[in-house]
């Protein structure tokens, strides 16, 4: 079973609800950055801890390796995103995402004649991801 390698992915998906709980700056990229580094340790975890229990489990996750290098540039999932994200801030600590903010406030309404003012409460803050 590969139970370490299961551990890492939960930790990715943990990872993942706390980038998108409107997180920003400094904070942002350093969850950005452990999620990063979580994600390409899924497949680290599983070939050197979990493939140590089990002859046939490693055979299997040995062939998944080479043909997923044989397949490459697919996935793109993978190789484009996990792989060189990864690499871009393991190795050279840059970051190619960034995180956008776009703020929905509510219309406001003036009365010419009066010059009375009522602003309507406006939409929620969108926080999302760009490159």
């Amino acid at each position: 079973m590969t139970i370490r390698a299961r551990e890492v992915l939960e930790d990715c998906r943990q990872a993942l609800d706390e980038i998108q709980d409107g997180v920003v700056g400094r904070q942002w990229r350093i969850r950005w950055i452990a999620a990063i580094a979580l994600l390409r340790s899924v497949g680290h975890v599983l070939k050197n801890v979990d493939s140590a229990s089990n002859p046939l489990m490693k055979r299997h996750i040995d062939e998944a390796w080479v043909n997923l290098v044989a397949s490459k540039p697919k996935p793109t999932i993978f190789w484009e995103f996990i792989q060189k994200e990864r690499n871009n801030i393991l190795k050279e600590y840059r970051i190619r995402a960034g995180q956008g903010v776009t703020i929905r406030p509510g219309p406001v309404h003036v009365n010419l004649k009066t010059g009375e003012q009522h602003a309507e409460p406006g939409q929620p803050t969108l926080y999302h991801l760009c490159h």
